[in-house]
């Protein structure tokens, strides 16, 4: 009992699954959108690279998420940041101007032991860095093109 992997939660997640694919099927079946076709043309190897590039920057991010907390003197495991992440990324996107994500960092966090105002440092600090590159980026690909 208390692991994420049981019976019971397997079954849940390949039901969750085909009927999420049939969805998407009978949708497509339905309207009867040609263009999708050509997504099942797409190489392997392009959609391992782009799957692969998609976990190396949540592993980036957790890395860089570890360390801040290192640096305010807390220790938390890789594999606990890492679902942490997943899940402030998964609360961040359905929630309407990602309004979700702060206070389950704080939730978080908390379970930790982390105290509320380290958790909201970790969340500027995540915000902050990433305008920085985001804008850095944008700056260097508008100067050269």
């Amino acid at each position: 009992m208390g692991t994420i992997l049981e019976k019971k939660n397997l079954y849940m997640m390949a039901f969750a699954l085909l009927l999420s694919i049939g969805s998407i099927l009978v949708l497509l079946k339905i309207t009867g959108v040609k263009e999708i076709e050509m997504a099942f043309h797409i190489p392997l190897f392009y959609l391992g690279a782009i799957f692969g590039l998609i976990i190396l920057s949540l592993i980036v991010d957790t890395l860089r998420i570890r360390d801040l907390l290192r640096e305010l003197g807390e220790n938390l495991p890789f594999d606990y940041l890492f679902k942490f992440n997943l899940a402030t990324f998964f609360i961040s996107y359905i929630t309407p101007f990602g309004s979700g994500a702060l206070p389950l960092i704080v939730y978080l966090l908390s379970k930790k032991g982390v105290s509320p105002n380290k958790s909201l440092m970790i969340f500027t600090a995540k915000l902050l860095f990433s305008g920085i590159f985001f804008w850095d980026c944008a700056s260097y690909i508008t100067y050269f093109f």
